[in-house]
This record gives C-alpha cells, structure tokens and sequence, in this order.
C-alpha cells in the first residue's frame, strides 16, 4: 500500500455525516498538547524516573520526577494545562537539587503543588518540602523548609493535602535508636510548621513501624495509619488520629486496626468523606495473600469485622491493592490478581458499602483478564462515584515483563464495565512504559503519567483519557466511523490544522498491530475531513489509524476500535465514482456460491455491455466498466444501468456517464 499525503489549505469540498458513531469529543473538550501515545512532559538528558502527579484544579496537572541530567538524583516539576501543554519551561522547574532519596507529591489546593522528600545533606536522611505555585515559581526558601532534621534518619515520607494550602506529612523515623517509629508534622501554607518541632510521635511502640499513610479531617487534624511489628510475630496494622493542633487523640501509639495472623502488606490509605478512613491491604493470615479492608471512624472505632473485611480469597494470592472512596461513604478497591495464574496476574476491583458490605459480585470484577500480566494498579475516582484504574501491561509481549504498555478501565457504581474492548489504551508505544501514575481529570476522564523508554533513556510522558477511555490527541475533535455496503468511512474534525500540513492514513486486520499505509482519497469541509475504503473483505475487522503531518514528522491523532464488515449478503452496492468519466467501478456481494451476471443496460433497456457471465464464490465483487459498448466503441453521455442477477436475485442501479 502506498502512502497518500494531501494538503489541505483552501480545500472547501461537501462532506456527509450519516455515520453510526464510535468515539467522539465534544467541542469543549478540544485539546491541543495531547497527542497519540503521549504528550512528553520531560526528554532531557539524563534519566527522568518515577513520575508523581496532582490535579492543578484547572483541568489540567502537576508533574514531578527524579532527574538525572545534572548527575544527581535532583526533583523537577511541570505543569500541564487541559490542553496538554507545558505551561513551565520545557525540561521542568528544578525544585531540589540534592540527591533525593524518595518523595511524595500533593496538591496544594490553589493550582500549585507541596513536593515533600526525603534526603541526606546534613549527614542522615531527613525530610524537607517546598511548594510550587501554578506559574512554576517556588514559595519557600531555597533548598526547601526542613520538615523533620531529628537525629538518626528520618525516611519514607507520605503526604496528603491539609485543604488549606499546606500538607500533612508523616514518616519512619530511628530517632529512637535501630528501632522505627512513626512521626507526623502539618506544615502550612507559608512552610511553616504548625506543631512540635521535628513533628509530633504517633507510634513508638517497641519494635519497628513503617510505610505509613495519613489523610486530612475537615477539622484540620487527620488520620494515620501504618504497618506495625510490635507484636514480635507478624506485620499488623495500626492508626491514629492527630488533632489540628498536633496532639493524638485515640490510644497512645494507635488502635489496632488489624491483628489477624500472618503478614500485611501493600498497605493504602483513603479519606471515607465522613472524616474517617478506609484502609486497604494484602493478607496471609490464610497462608497466599488476599486482600482486606477495614474503615475506621473519626472516634477511632474499626466499622467493619474484626481484623477487616475479606474483599477477596480468590486461589493463588492477591497483592498490591489501591483503594478511593466512593462518595458515599464507602469504598473502591483495585488489585493484583493470580487466581488464573501464579505468575500472570490480572486486575480486578471491589466495591464496598460504608457499612462494609460488597456491592459486585464475589471476589470482585475482572477489569482485565487479557494474556500475559497485568501489574501495578493505580486507581483514581471518576468524579461520579466509580473509578478509573490503570495498570502496566505485557499482554503483547512474549516474555512476561519485557517490555510493559499502559491500559486502563472505568468501572461505574454497579459494577459496570462502560468501555469498549480497544478503550483504555494510554500507551502502546516501543520499548517498555513504567512508574504509572494516575489522578481524575475533567468529564469522568483521567491523566496519567509515567516513566517512558521508547528514547535514548528514560524520559517522562503523560496522556488523557476522556470518560469513553478515549486517549485525547493534538487538535483532535472527535472522530466517527460507519460501515455501509461494503466500505468503511472515517470521518474526523479537529480545532486547528498547521499550514501546509497533511495526513497519512493506515490500516491493521482484526487486532493485529501490524499498520499498512493506505492511498486513501480525502475529502474535506473545513476543519473535518473523511475517507471511504472500499477495499474490505466481507466477515473480516479492520482497526484505522490517522496520522496528521507537518513538515516530516507525523503524529498520530487517533486510532480506531476494531471494524467489523458485515458478512455477505446479495446486494449490488454500486459503482463509484458517480458520475463518472471515462470508467467506474461496480461492487456487488453474494451470500453463496452461484451463477451471477452483470451487464449495462441503456434507458430503453438494451443491453450495451456484458461486464461478467459465470460462477461466483460468496463474497463482494468488483466489475470495471470503461464506458464503451460491446465493439468497444465509447457509448454517449448520459443515463444507463448496471443489472445484477445472481442466483434468484436481481438488482438494477443508476450509473451516469458525463463525457
């Protein structure tokens, strides 16, 4: 198949949108960064690595990342606006430039974002923080404010908004000796600290405590959680609350939230919007891991059973569970599942009640069950009480793990699954995506960010979904397809078109991705344009790609689901061009095996040409007519028919010939 290039300046042609609609974007959610397999937020030098990501509550999000480029490990940021733009400078605001050890990001609910880190200037590890505002420019001293420089080290922060333009930050801290305990801090908004200095201990029981988790309380205190090893025999798991001026409020080091037998592991957090939370985790009191979850109230009483909720003890063992509340009080949880294989997991999801009952059925929903694994989910909520959840894919890949794409689903309240079988598709790009990274956008979509190797090193890239799971691309409206007689037309509209640029059209059968060019006539009507092919096979699937060009370099805008052509059927679908001059083309189709003529006919019905006499197989058919009769003479301008008989079916059709 040949490339077709055409340009489009001035081009004002007619254009006919009968079509049976696929995947569209409403002219409100026109974007312009966003392009086909992702906008990249950073491609510096140097590896960018393990990707954070916050709202920047104008629909668009905050970045930041470890960055190598500079030969240390320092923290740079970007903000990308809805329309996918970098609104900072192109390769990111440096926010730190010593070696960070680990850090966490959080919004700070004024378009801007808190960067909380954990790093080693001062000799051991300590916390520090610093805030970005929506212009990319820095609010605190240089270097950022320290949160916690305490003697021994002090690492691992997590951090989450304190809804006042500050964060709550707690973290494992050895103060104490070679033991761990659990400390906190609210810095406010101006980088202040807002209790004791170097924080306040939840938890210094004996033995270690670690991987701590903590969420706001509209009171100005919160709740945190964390793995807990004092019993001497197992992780288990603990929380507290901290009041908005710093002081625990339930048991001195924590209520048990779960002490059932065996290890807990991948441990999460989240707000259950009446002031509590629900904590989500995997299991081994049954020897594989399954996954539990337990709510806790803002009186520190544990709401579900004892020792939490079983959300799912499917075969083989379940880890690396991501929960987000559900707007009422309850929850949804996405996991790594092994039920189908030891090695290969797959994705599922639970919904529970805020009383702690599940909503779907039995040991959860599969989002997806697709060959290969599925690993590492993250899940943000849809902003109408369900959830998107996105995960890094092998399915294309013949060795497990080498190299990963990104996919992502939505499930609704009830457990629905909205999104078509090709949905969901945030990255399929060369060489292996990782350090996945999710939160809500605008209209029930999501943004996700990510570590990206398809370049020299590892860069950072980031996409949209919108709420069909559609990924949202340069100046791309929407786009539709229709299957009609035999052919299947495209048709696309966009919010802007470069000068002179033009497009390249490709095609793949079934789910291959194996995309072949094709000549394809366009036509144009302002800012939307259409193709037709006529050359399908009926009962076969086609997938469409289009690629807009500027100069050399094309980006693809869009990619279409699976098309499926309607088996055959005995129809003549006729000819095109129509009018024509000096030849056209006639297309038929039969359902079986049998004798088929095909013959012009002029307006008194004499026969001028016999076109095709014989056996035909079941299929669509092509005849040329050239425009002259049986000697060959060319025949007249004017109005004729094309006649089919096929078996005992028989169709007549207009053809106008214009000389």
């Amino acid at each position: 198949m040949s490339i077709h290039r055409h340009s489009f300046a001035g081009i004002r042609s007619p254009l006919t949108f009968a079509l049976i609609l696929i995947s569209a974007l409403p002219a409100s959610e026109a974007v312009a960064g966003w392009v086909y397999g992702g906008a990249p937020v950073c491609t510096a030098a140097g590896a960018q690595t393990q990707p954070a990501i916050v709202q920047d509550d104008r629909g668009g999000a905050i970045i930041a990342w470890i960055d190598g480029r500079n030969g240390s490990f320092d923290i740079y940021a970007q903000r990308i606006d809805a329309r996918g733009d970098a609104r900072w400078t192109n390769a990111g605001e440096r926010i730190c430039t010593a070696s960070t050890l680990s850090f966490r990001l959080v919004s700070d609910m004024r378009g801007g974002a808190i960067v909380v880190w954990e790093e080693a200037r001062l000799g051991s590890a300590d916390i520090f923080a610093q805030r970005i505002d929506s212009s990319g420019l820095l609010g605190w001293a240089s270097g950022g404010v320290p949160v916690c420089v305490a003697s021994g080290e002090q690492s691992s922060p997590s951090a989450e908004s304190d809804l006042e333009g500050g964060a709550f930050i707690a973290w494992t801290d050895f103060r104490g000796g070679s033991r761990s305990d659990i400390y906190a801090q609210r810095i406010d908004a101006d980088g202040m600290p807002r209790w004791a200095a170097n924080g306040v201990a939840l938890c210094a029981a004996a033995s270690d405590q670690t991987d701590s988790r903590i969420v706001p309380m509209s009171d100005g205190g919160a709740i945190a959680a964390w793995r807990d090893l004092r019993s001497g025999l197992q992780w288990d798991i603990y929380a507290q609350r901290v009041l908005g001026a710093g002081t625990p409020a339930w048991t001195i080091d924590g209520i048990a939230v779960c002490l059932a037998a065996g290890h807990k592991r991948a441990f999460e957090l989240a707000p259950d919007g009446a002031n509590g939370a629900i904590a989500a985790w995997s299991d081994q009191r049954s020897g594989a891991a399954d996954i539990y979850a337990q709510r806790i109230s803002a009186a520190g009483d544990t709401l579900w059973p004892a020792d939490g909720a079983c959300v799912c003890s499917a075969g083989y063992g379940q880890t690396n569970a991501r929960v987000v509340p559900d707007q009422e009080g309850g929850a949804i949880i996405v996991w790594e599942d092994c039920r189908h294989d030891y090695y290969l997991p797959d994705i599922y999801a639970q919904r529970f009640t805020g009383s702690g009952l599940p909503v779907w059925e039995e040991n959860g929903v599969p989002l997806c069950t697709e060959k290969g694994g599925q690993y590492r989910p993250r899940i943000a909520g849809d902003g109408g009480g369900g959830a998107i959840a996105a995960w890094v894919d092998d399915r294309y890949y013949e060795i497990a793990g080498q190299p990963y794409d990104i996919f992502a689903a939505r499930v609704l309240p009830g457990g629905e699954r909205p999104w078509a079988h090709y949905a969901g598709r945030i990255c399929t790009m060369p060489e292996s995506q990782d350090h996945l990274q999710i939160v809500p956008a605008a209209a029930g979509g999501a943004i996700a960010a990510w570590t990206d190797y398809r370049g020299a090193d590892a860069d950072i890239y980031a996409q949209r979904l919108d709420a069909d799971g559609n990924p949202t691309a340069t100046s791309l409206h929407g786009f539709s397809v229709s299957v009609n007689e035999g052919t299947i037309e495209v048709v696309w509209s966009l919010s802007r078109l470069d000068e002179g640029a033009s497009f390249r059209v490709s095609r793949s059968r079934g789910l291959s991705d194996d995309f072949g060019e094709l000549s394809a006539a366009i036509t144009a009507s302002g800012l939307s344009f259409s193709f037709i092919d006529r050359e399908v096979d009926p009962g076969a699937s086609y997938r469409y790609r289009v690629a807009v060009i500027v100069g050399d370099e094309p980006t693809t805008l869009f990619e279409t689901g699976e098309i499926a052509v309607p088996t055959p059927r005995f129809a003549l679908l006729g000819n095109h061009p129509n009018p024509f001059n000096p030849s056209t083309t006639i297309r038929y189709s039969i359902s079986a095996e049998c004798r088929v003529t095909l013959a012009v006919h002029d307006v008194s019905g004499k026969r001028v040409r016999s076109l095709f006499s014989g056996v035909r197989a079941p299929g669509t058919h092509a005849a040329e007519w050239d425009g002259a009769d049986a000697s060959g003479r060319p025949a007249a301008s004017g109005v004729y028919y094309c006649v089919l008989a096929a078996g005992k079916f028989s169709r007549a059709r207009v053809m106008i010939l214009l000389r």
